[in-house]
């Protein structure tokens, strides 16, 4: 996690406004100038390519490291990017909100000859809008590296037993700095190096008292145009070799030859050739090392170099934590320890000390008709094989009570191999996402390291109030263990389907593709199972009917103004009766034909049996059309579910066409839920009726007069927001998609959206055949203008709740398979998250009707504490705090009673 102090007004560094004096730094390092920009200021974007304001040339020392921050909100609507720093180390922001953030950076400066002049800019970038700046400041700092395993490792290094990995956060607070940057003469933009002719970075790596013995560069190009990049290696001051070039798109893997090991030091350049023009997104070295095997990890802090003050701070990924998790038995071996669901477990952390009370093994507290879940943890001290958990028996009550057996799911744990980090709160590595069914002869595990087993129980309905007991029995190749399990059951149930509404995509195409499905019967056994899945962990897709659409003819077509509208609904209502009865969804997506659509990148305009949007005769047929399905849908009962999706992401030169389609909609069909995946906006008011913006846009425009009005609200998570917000990200802590649903409660947000549950491939990164997600875990872009062969990151896991099963995942299958998908961690934290929210309007709800002495004892549970989530970025990432919160809550309900 990334932590910035806040700036303190003090003499030892300077606002900046308008002249440019100098003054001596205590460190040798030039001082800032004491004047750049007068603030504060607005800046007004109109669409163009860049408007801006600029400083004066700002002497700056070559190599150094400078803090740069700022204040920024956005005034009234916009779009675009706003841009920040000096020339040589751009970052742009995605600024929405208009209540003012602060903003921080640190760069390093190119190594030349003195003086080093730079120009400091504040703007936007196509931004259309007004952005109002203040409180420009820019401090010279000194990096502090971390200790850890006798070593000194800055952010984004690490040594696992002797394997050394380092891999560059540029999208971190450190931006192009870290402790292996050597030097560099380069462009630097946001998140990337940018190489033209001549244009060079040299990363240096050395480890105290500690010799390589093997080296693997990687390098991710994510965009190009022309030329190339030449890797080259250097060790222990030998000649530099070349390595290989860079000509493309993609991640470039090189290894350093043998000859030049071993080595204490080994420098890696990447060198701009003629005609350069790509970006270098991401630089990785790995390899062995001699010494005692170690877990350590890097850690940077930023420091004011002339008073020592804290400004900025980069810790070891929250992954590699180890303070959780409590031992509750061991053998010969192996020992197993249980941990939260909402952990993600490192394949090499080391077992905790921590001893669980005597006695206690697995512990659930859940309601009936509630899926909850914990975590058992099998290291192994030796390799082991045949490793299998199985409940042994059902679970009984001390009144006589059982939970059966099949109540009780226990799956294992999967890992997939993180090459490229989202973002700042990301590593590379082995990451557990996949909840895999338990093969029937168990599985290895390597040793030294850990298998986490996902124990997972529902109590059914009716299941009487109670704590359950039974035993886990930890079957391997050298034995057997035995682990208490305690199943605790609320005195209330949850209710078949969660108020917190939830539009999720789902391509049943693309499970067609992986699965190798061929008849209309195998599409049938398939798709229940991925629906199942999904009303498991109440996640409603867009379209629950995919095998069944409902159908429309017009009658008399040859004359548009007297046609009328035929439908068939049989199919269609049969699939959504079975969406709501079996599986329980709350939502129901209608495609509606003939408004047009699209997304801020492209769009098709409005047409009804060939008649433009712009003749009257179009309304003459949408009335009838619209008000057609309706009907239907308020004859079904349905209304109250249904809403209609017909363009995404508008900005503000589709906000005309986006309010024309609305007006049609509200004009036919005034009872359809109008949705928008747009933050409220004063130009939009009225024409949408629910609004869903990306979870950062909530607060950024005219929300307040919106729900005044009666809208409702959804908000959604995608390619971004990424770190410091909660993300889908598999690259993220457990516990975010879980805490998603607690801020939607706190913020009075009814419902969650997701573009994708099932998005396995790109076309345009896989174009000749499938990816496989359990080999390559990156969403690459699709569309928008992407080309064939190119690999351009959303993210690790977005849009990818759910993975085929094994037999299908690299989309060969040659015969059918008719197995059943593969949850995800994120999945079942999202549903378990949806749950949580249910705790609050069951108490909500209960409160309503209860004494004035009950709701003052009570009330106060339904505020989301802060220790839990205070803002949107700042959270904790400790499971625990939402665990008691809840348990709470259950209290509360049983006294209550319901």
């Amino acid at each position: 996690m990334i932590m910035s102090t806040s700036m303190k007004k003090t003499a030892m560094f300077f606002q900046l406004s308008a002249a440019a004096l100098m003054c001596p730094a205590a460190n040798g390092q030039t001082a800032v100038p004491k004047a750049i920009f007068d603030t504060p200021f607005e800046v007004v974007g109109t669409g163009g390519e860049s408007n801006r304001r600029m400083s004066g040339d700002v002497e700056l020392e070559p190599g150094g490291r400078y803090f740069f921050s700022f204040t920024a909100r956005r005034s009234g609507s916009g779009s675009g990017t706003v841009v920040t720093g000096p020339d040589c180390a751009n970052v742009d922001w995605g600024i929405s909100d208009p209540v003012a953030a602060r903003r921080s950076f640190v760069f390093r400066v190119p190594e030349d000859k003195p003086p080093h002049k730079e120009k400091f800019h504040l703007g936007g970038w196509r931004m259309t809008g007004k952005v109002l700046f203040e409180s420009v400041e820019l401090r010279p700092v000194k990096a502090v590296w971390g200790k850890s395993g006798g070593m000194e490792l800055g952010h984004g290094e690490e040594v696992s037993g002797n394997r050394y990995v380092f891999a560059t956060q540029m999208g971190s607070v450190g931006r192009n700095d870290s402790r292996p940057l050597f030097a560099h003469d380069i462009g630097y933009n946001t998140d990337r190096w940018c190489f033209w002719r001549g244009a060079h970075v040299t990363y240096r790596h050395a480890l105290d008292g500690r010799r390589f013995f093997s080296g693997k560069v990687a390098v991710h190009c994510g965009w190009h145009t022309a030329g190339g990049a030449r890797v080259e290696v250097r060790a222990d001051g030998r000649d530099w070799i070349e390595l290989g070039v860079v000509t493309n798109t993609g991640v470039f893997e090189f290894t350093v030859p043998v000859s030049e090991f071993p080595a204490k030091e080994v420098f890696v350049r990447v060198v701009g050739l003629s005609k350069a023009s790509l970006q270098m997104h991401s630089y990785a070295y790995e390899g062995l090392v001699d010494g005692e095997p170690v877990q350590a990890f890097g850690a940077t802090r930023y420091v004011d170099a002339q008073t020592g003050e804290l400004l900025a701070q980069i810790k070891a990924p929250s992954f590699y934590a180890e303070d959780y998790g409590e031992r509750v038995c061991e053998g010969a071996g192996v020992v197993c320890w249980r941990a939260s669901a909402a952990h993600k477990i490192p394949q090499t952390r080391r077992a905790p000390e921590e001893k669980a009370p005597k006695g206690e093994g697995i512990v659930i507290r859940t309601a009936a008709n509630e899926a909850e879940a914990a975590q058992l943890v099998v290291s192994a001290k030796d390799a082991l094989s045949g490793v299998r958990v199985e409940l042994e028996g059902d679970l009984l009550s001390a009144a006589g009570a059982r939970i059966a057996r099949g109540a009780v799911d226990v799956r294992r744990v999967g890992y997939v191999r993180i090459e490229q980090p989202t973002d700042s709160e990301g590593c590379r590595g082995m990451w557990p996402d996949p909840l895999l069914p338990q093969d029937k002869d168990g599985c290895a595990v390597a040793a030294g390291a850990n298998q986490p087993f996902r124990v997972r129980a529902k109590p059914p309905k009716g299941t009487p109030k109670g704590v359950y007991r039974g035993t886990l029995v930890v079957r391997h190749s050298s034995g057997s263990l035995s682990v208490p399990l305690e199943v605790e059951v609320f005195g209330f149930e949850l209710p078949d389907e969660m108020t917190c509404e939830t539009a999720f995509g789902f391509s049943f195409g693309g499970v067609c593709s992986y699965h190798c499905l061929k008849t209309d019967e195998q599409r049938e056994v398939v798709l229940d199972k991925y629906l199942s899945l999904l009303g498991a962990n109440h996640i409603s897709p867009y379209d629950p009917a995919p095998l069944a659409p409902w159908k429309v003819s017009w009658k008399g077509k040859e004359n548009p103004a007297t046609a009328e509208p035929v439908f068939d609904w049989a199919r269609w209502d049969a699939a959504v009766e079975k969406a709501f009865r079996k599986y329980h969804f709350n939502t129901l997506m209608i495609p509606v034909r003939g408004l047009g659509g699209g997304t801020f990148h492209a769009r098709r305009e409005p047409s009804m049996l060939g008649v433009p949007g712009t003749n009257e005769v179009y309304h003459v047929l949408m009335a009838k059309y619209l008000g057609g399905i309706e009907s239907h849908l308020r004859e079904k009962g349905w209304l109250n579910k249904a809403y209609v999706y017909w363009f995404d992401e508008p900005e503000p030169k589709d906000y005309d066409f986006v309010k024309n389609g609305f007006s049609t909609l509200k004009r036919h069909a005034p009872a359809l839920r109008r949705m928008l995946t747009e933050q409220p906006e004063e130009e939009l008011f009225g024409y949408p009726n629910l609004w869903c913006p990306l979870t950062p846009h909530l607060h950024a425009g005219a929300e307040a007069k919106c729900r005044a009005a009666g809208d409702k609200f959804w908000w959604y998570v995608c390619c971004g927001p990424k770190a410091p917000y909660v993300t889908e990200f598999i690259d993220h802590p457990g516990v975010e998609m879980r805490l998603w649903s607690w801020q939607t409660w706190k913020e009075d947000v009814q419902g969650l959206l997701i573009w994708a549950t099932t998005y396995w491939t790109s076309y345009a990164a896989y174009p000749d055949f499938l990816q496989n997600p359990y080999e390559d875990p990156m969403s690459w872009v699709s569309g928008y203008s992407t080309k064939r062969g190119v690999k351009r990151a959303w993210g690790n896991g977005d849009g990818r709740l759910v993975y085929p099963p094994l037999s299908a995942a690299d989309g060969r299958a040659k015969a059918p398979v008719l197995d059943a998908p593969v949850p995800s961690i994120r999945l079942e934290m999202l549903g378990d998250g949806i749950e949580d929210y249910e705790y609050f309007v069951m108490l909500k709800r209960r409160l309503a009707r209860a004494s004035a002495a009950e709701r003052k004892r009570y009330e106060t549970l339904l505020s989301v504490p802060e220790s839990i989530t205070k803002t949107m970025t700042d959270f904790s990432i400790d499971p625990s705090h939402i665990e008691a919160h809840r348990v709470k809550l259950a209290r509360a309900l049983e006294a209550l009673g319901l």
